[in-house]
């Protein structure tokens, strides 16, 4: 008889998953293969054979190992796309940090061209009134 012998073990950072499923040699016994003595199984009824049951046994398994392979590779997934997006808030705020410190300074820029312009303005008025003056004074002279 051949008793199943199943042994999983995983990477040493928890996402790589192997399994080897082995069938070792055993005494014979008046049991089925899995060594259980109080249910025989019986063929052509329509109940599984102990083969067939590891069969079934060892393809559950392979699709529970192949839905958490999945399920980690989902996990990786979205672990890099949370990665990439923490970079991305970090260089829009780099950026952000920098366009402000740009704005502060081309308000100031503004500021002083506004106070010039109006100090322009204002000796301008004041040299054409001083022109103006000057033309009355010549013309009633």
């Amino acid at each position: 008889m051949h008793r199943p012998k199943i042994a999983c073990t995983f990477g040493g950072n928890g996402l790589v998953l192997h399994m080897d499923i082995r069938r070792q040699e055993t005494a014979a016994h008046d049991g089925n293969a899995f060594g259980d003595r109080s249910r025989p199984v019986a063929r052509g009824d329509g109940a599984m054979s102990a083969e067939e049951g590891f069969e079934a046994a060892q393809q559950r398994l392979r699709t529970a190992i192949q839905r958490l392979d999945d399920l980690v590779e989902l996990r990786r997934e979205r672990e890099a796309a949370v990665r990439d997006a923490e970079v991305e808030i970090q260089r829009m705020t780099a950026d952000r940090g920098r366009l402000a410190k740009e704005l502060d300074t081309a308000l100031a820029r503004g500021e002083r061209l506004d106070r010039a312009n109006r100090d322009v303005s204002r000796r301008l008025v004041d040299a054409m009134e001083r022109v103006r003056s000057v033309l009355d004074r010549h013309k009633s002279a």
